[in-house]
């Protein structure tokens, strides 16, 4: 059964869809309803969390950026603008959380003007996050903390969402650590959720 993730915005379903091994496309489709809404569909699952977010936190490559080819720079999808300008005109807030070194950044994206359509990036690699990589819980809670800063509120986990085409880390995102469970949780990645 292959799930995949999709963004509700604007009468728009996103679909993020795998079409060969680390090969991710965007589709879209019209729908009837114009609520924002994120989840998990397949063959036989419907799955839809309509929150009242205020802060969307996303993952970068694959997700919001892909390399047409393996030599070439990381260039963002067709629909990422669309959907960053149409959250942002809804008062939803845009961050990046992401594996990796900040400092290759520049050397990996074509475009290093995208980062500025967020208001927070953090990398595993960031001193602060010390290599803690999605999903694990530190650095989640590090990104809500400095958006809560930024925001100048105080941000709760289920006031947050992340959008991944990684369909193990967004499940533990947002059906795991969204949901304030305060344990260690064995998710279905093989990872842990911790507090």
């Amino acid at each position: 059964m292959k799930q995949t993730v999709f963004l509700n915005l604007n009468k728009i379903r996103y679909k993020w869809e795998e079409i060969e091994e680390e090969k991710i496309q965007i589709t879209s489709s019209r729908i009837k309803t114009p609520d924002l809404s994120i989840g998990l569909l397949s063959d036989d699952l419907f799955l839809e969390m309509k929150i009242p977010i205020k802060v969307l936190f996303f993952d970068l490559g694959n997700t919001l950026v892909h390399r047409p080819d393996e030599e070439e720079k990381f260039v963002a999808y067709p629909e990422t603008n669309t959907i960053l300008s149409n959250l942002k005109s809804k008062g939803v807030e845009v961050a990046i959380i992401s594996d990796g070194d900040r400092s290759q950044l520049e050397t990996l994206l074509a475009d290093t003007t995208l980062l500025d359509k967020f208001r927070l990036v953090v990398m595993s690699d960031d001193a602060d996050v010390g290599g803690i990589t999605k999903p694990r819980a530190k650095i989640f809670n590090i990104a809500i903390a400095k958006m809560s800063r930024i925001l100048g509120i105080d941000l709760v986990p289920s006031e947050t969402a992340f959008l991944t085409e990684t369909t193990d880390h967004f499940k533990a995102y947002n059906f795991l650590y969204t949901m304030g469970l305060r344990s260690i949780i064995a998710n279905d990645c093989g990872e842990y959720v911790d507090h």
